[in-house]
């Protein structure tokens, strides 16, 4: 059991409150405490309770939290993630994980594409900064046609942009497989936008002492399959995990 390495993403967030109340949390983690597997946590959630605390510091030579954060404020949140921990519970989160010597990174996600200017992405790599979170994986937003018409409509000033951002014309699809067997497609935005804000998002990072990641796929889409060495050459994959 100890070479076996457990990923929670946000859609099995070990810290969701459904999950923390009924207990399953606490089994889970002292399962791990009890065989020293590894494990990683991608989470929206905030500081828990005290008893998994306990079992975080317990194990924190075998886990790393990643935490996730994508929305420009919190007003955003609040439209887009109403069930979710603000970004201020989460990097208090963050906060209490680095004072208690557990490796923690960042994963933004998603970042929704609204400004030609630094102003979006700059405040949304500060708050990592500001926590004390030294790497950022960039999840890059990839939407089908549903769900781009849901975010249109809760985002209606922002409707004409993202529909362009996203032009079939100059989208990448992907087919994603679903639960029961189905395949949606799903889109990119557009590669030279994407480029662009990847970019954006490296030249802020360093500016702040961080650095950033994307996944391999993005780095292709983009055309620069060098975009993560500089996280690599700090031991952080492209998703964030520590190689080691």
């Amino acid at each position: 059991p100890s070479k076996l390495i457990f990923n929670f993403s946000p859609k099995t967030d070990i810290f969701s409150p459904v999950l923390m109340e009924s207990g399953v949390t606490e089994k889970i983690l002292e399962i791990f405490t009890r065989y020293g597997v590894k494990f990683y946590i991608i989470t929206k959630g905030g500081l828990p309770n005290r008893r998994i605390r306990d079992l975080l510091v317990e194990t924190r030579e075998v886990n790393q939290l990643i935490v996730s954060s994508g929305l420009k404020d919190e007003a955003a949140e609040a439209l887009l993630e109403p069930g979710a921990p603000r970004s201020s519970a989460r990097m208090e989160m963050a906060r209490w994980v680095l004072a208690e010597g557990i490796a923690v990174t960042g994963i933004l996600a998603p970042y929704l594409p609204l400004l030609d200017d630094d102003t979006d992405a700059r405040a949304i790599l500060s708050r990592f900064a500001d926590a004390g979170i030294p790497h950022v994986s960039v999840q890059v937003l990839k939407l089908s046609r549903e769900s781009l018409d849901r975010i249109c409509e809760l985002l209606p000033k922002n409707a004409d942009r993202l529909r362009e951002v996203f032009k079939e014309t100059g989208s990448k699809p992907i087919n994603w497989r679903v639960p029961g067997g189905a395949s949606v497609t799903r889109y990119y935005a557009n590669s030279t936008y994407l480029a662009k804000e990847l970019h954006r998002m490296k030249r802020l990072a360093a500016e702040l002492g961080m650095t950033v990641s994307a996944c391999t796929d993005v780095c292709v889409t983009v055309g620069d399959r060098r975009f993560n060495r500089e996280g690599l050459s700090k031991g952080f994959n492209c998703v964030g995990f520590r190689r080691e």
